[in-house]
């Protein structure tokens, strides 16, 4: 079963007003094999290019290929932009409108679905609700916030106020600026991905923290990220949270004795639920 598309465009940009939360009141239903709920057309206005942060259409999987998010640079007119390929899963979309300002768009998550924004063809622009589960859900279902603006600067920031203040997000994150991180965040770090990918050995990392050491830069933490789980091949699937043993024979005990409070002084270690 497909989730249920409602074929009503929502032509929330038309309306006069300048900013708004669209959500689905008093929702009743399943999601589908997909663990989607609901789809919903959006109709916008004719704009010259965009800023998109999304998913990878050929990533294979929800969210896949993260770390492109922000390759995804729409520019063009409204005919060959609004793709599948360039606008897929998108968590954020900026538009600068042909008539003057930009629109920025955000969807919406709660405790109970997620949202997304995706391209079904070069002109119809839908917002996805799902739990990507199967429990029935009953209750205000939201969509997504909007704003316009003259200035791409308060068209964004007031996009998040609106989100931020909505019944379903309110007093479950803030902004940036008000949240309190860990000491581990004042120094720099050093992640094994960006110099040996999966290509990782127990005494490699151990050799590198001591190099690291000795360099005098003012960094506190490693972070072991791919290449150290059990079973890597194709059908990459989490097995044990234990590194694999050939090459850590003894564990995360050597590199967790390299700590020291005025040396390398937190390990992490990055674990993917393939």
């Amino acid at each position: 079963m497909n989730a249920p598309t409602l074929n009503h465009p929502r032509r929330i940009f038309h309306n006069g007003q300048q900013s708004g939360l669209e959500f689905i009141p008093d929702f009743s239903g399943t999601p589908d094999g997909k663990g989607e709920l609901c789809s919903h057309t959006l109709g916008i206005p004719e704009f010259t290019r965009g800023v998109m942060f999304s998913d990878r259409k050929n990533a294979g999987s929800w969210r896949g290929g993260g770390n492109q998010f922000f390759s995804n640079i729409l520019f063009g007119d409204y005919g060959n932009v609004l793709t599948p390929k360039r606008v897929f899963r998108g968590a954020f979309l900026v538009l600068q409108l042909n008539d003057g300002g930009y629109l920025s768009l955000l969807p919406v998550s709660s405790d109970r679905t997620m949202s997304w924004i995706q391209a079904e063809d070069a002109e119809t622009l839908k917002v996805y609700s799902a739990t990507l589960g199967t429990a029935p859900v009953e209750g205000n279902v939201p969509l997504v916030a909007w704003s316009k603006s003259e200035s791409i600067y308060d068209a964004c920031r007031k996009v998040w106020e609106l989100a931020l203040n909505s019944e379903f997000v309110k007093g479950r994150t803030d902004w940036r600026y008000k949240k309190h991180y860990h000491e581990v965040f004042t120094y720099l770090g050093w992640c094994s991905w960006e110099e040996y990918k999966k290509s990782l050995s127990c005494d490699l990392l151990v050799e590198t923290a001591r190099k690291i050491e000795q360099s005098g830069l003012p960094i506190r933490y490693m972070l072991i990220d791919d290449g150290h789980q059990q079973g890597i091949g194709e059908d990459v699937q989490l097995k044990s949270f234990a590194p694999d043993p050939e090459k850590f024979p003894n564990g995360w005990d050597p590199l967790m004795d390299m700590r020291r409070e005025d040396g390398i002084k937190w390990m992490g270690v990055w674990h993917s639920f393939a």
